[in-house]
């Protein structure tokens, strides 16, 4: 029994999960459910691999908050510190890395709620295990706003080519709580400026939840 045991820890795969949160104040309900579930969703996939968690929050023209790939206990000590509600659960730098991270997080800048800044941020400054599968998981209720073609690097453009976004860098999933104002009817959807968050999900195989309830 303990050599079977053994055999099925050394068989997990490597996940390293990042959650890239929206912490704009529209997002407040949002924030504190996440903090609620934590727990048990990782729980449930601790038992199905070996998994790390980090997170990135990012608002209205930066990035606001980061915690470096950690075992899930640290998550959840992040999310759930004390006197940090809604959106503030996800904002302030924490970690062996932190004053690293809030520096860093200088050179990602722009005009709106940009969840492509905050893939960036993660996919160049985040430790990931060598050999593990890139996960990341994107929570807003706005469309990607990185501020014009100056920042197309933010753009969910920058990872539409494979030339640009390698198979092994992850792939992103998207939880959309804004569908009762951004759907594919809204008229003012353009490059750079309102770009469509799920088109990420798309470009990497990733998938899509366009219409989740604040709740």
């Amino acid at each position: 029994i303990k050599n079977e045991s053994a055999r099925s820890r050394v068989a997990k795969s490597l996940v390293d999960l990042v959650f890239l949160v929206d912490n704009s104040g529209s997002m407040y309900e949002e924030g504190d459910l996440l903090a609620a579930e934590i727990k048990n969703w990782s729980l449930k996939l601790e038992s199905m691999f070996d998994l790390q968690l980090g997170c990135v929050g990012y608002e209205d023209g930066y990035i606001s908050g980061a915690l470096d790939l950690d075992n899930p206990d640290s998550l959840y000590n992040y999310l759930n510190r004390e006197y940090y509600t809604g959106t503030s659960r996800t904002e302030g730098f924490v970690g062996n890395n932190s004053v690293e991270l809030s520096t860093l997080a200088n050179d990602y800048d722009t005009w709106g709620e940009c969840g492509g800044a905050a893939l960036h941020f993660a996919d160049k400054n985040f430790n990931f295990r060598s050999g593990a599968n890139r996960l990341y998981v994107n929570f807003t209720d706005e469309p990607n706003q990185p501020g014009g073609e100056s920042k197309k690097a933010f753009s969910v453009k920058s990872i539409e080519s494979q030339n640009d976004w390698k198979s092994w860098q992850g792939t992103i999933h998207t939880v959309f709580s804004g569908s009762d104002y951004y759907d594919d009817s809204y008229s003012y959807w353009e490059d750079y400026y309102d770009e469509k968050p799920w088109l990420m999900s798309e470009y990497t195989g990733g998938t899509s939840i366009l219409d989740a309830p604040s709740d």
